[in-house]
């Protein structure tokens, strides 16, 4: 199998099998991110593709689920998509679930059309690294969109019947934005439709982001927010209170 180190997969999702086919990211300019930052995007070669599927024939000719690698491989065209996906069902034939991560951006060089025919083929699931729905924090952290954006996309995922969920992290606003990065956060999630999780308690895939390491990769040295407090854990769970009592319409105490 050919990996590029240093390798993630999501863990919302089967373990096994990965297959690369993107490495590294597209964007890397995430103030909050080092996950990618030593490792130029690239796309995996078509034959070393198909020889991973090969041994994925050999080991796991049942498989039905495949998680795609690098850090966003919903980057690819759609006639560099669909080809990959194709050899997917050609060697694995028994392929149900497709799930792959992508920036917001990353559906934009697709039409709904094509993106059907992407989910005929197999793809299904995405996972897209919202962050948040409030412009001041997506120009912080160097997101590279706007709310709009994430709004425009994502309708296109649901009229192209490709599920989706997205994350928030928590923290990236500071201390003194807290409160808008969680309310605007939730009336631009509210107007999205996020897959549910198959269990019985039939949870938003809203995915919550925890405490963020320190100090804040970028952010923590970056010239025009010196001065400003980092987020304390209690302003957090203030964050998170204003995330749910505005995408639920009620009080919480």
């Amino acid at each position: 199998m050919h990996f590029t180190e240093p390798v993630y997969r999501n863990p919302y999702w089967p373990t096994w099998p990965l297959l690369e086919i993107t490495r590294g990211c597209t964007h890397n300019k995430c103030k909050f991110c080092t996950m990618y930052k030593g490792v130029k995007f690239g796309v995996a070669p078509m034959q070393d593709i198909e020889q991973d599927l090969r041994e994925l024939a050999a080991t796991v000719p049942d498989a039905r689920t495949i998680q795609l690698l690098s850090a966003n491989p919903l980057a690819l065209p759609y006639d560099k998509m669909a080809p990959i996906l194709e050899k997917i069902n050609e060697y694995l034939p028994q392929m149900e679930h497709v799930y792959t991560a992508g920036r917001v951006t990353d559906v934009r060089n697709k039409t709904v059309d094509q993106l059907r025919a992407l989910r005929d083929l197999g793809l299904n699931e995405v996972s897209l690294g919202v962050e948040s729905g409030d412009d001041w924090t997506l120009a912080r952290i160097d997101k590279g969109y706007a709310s709009a954006d994430i709004l425009e996309q994502c309708r296109k995922l649901e009229e192209a019947g490709i599920d989706y969920w997205m994350t928030f992290l928590n923290g990236v606003a500071g201390r003194e934005h807290s409160r808008d990065h969680a309310v605007n956060s939730a009336k631009v999630f509210s107007q999205c439709k996020p897959i549910r999780h198959h269990d019985d308690r039939r949870r938003d895939r809203r995915a919550h982001g925890g405490e963020l390491p320190r100090p804040l990769v970028g952010l923590h040295d970056a010239q025009h927010l010196r001065g400003r407090r980092p987020r304390r854990e209690a302003a957090g769970r203030r964050q998170d209170r204003g995330l749910l009592r505005h995408r639920h319409g009620r009080h919480l105490r």
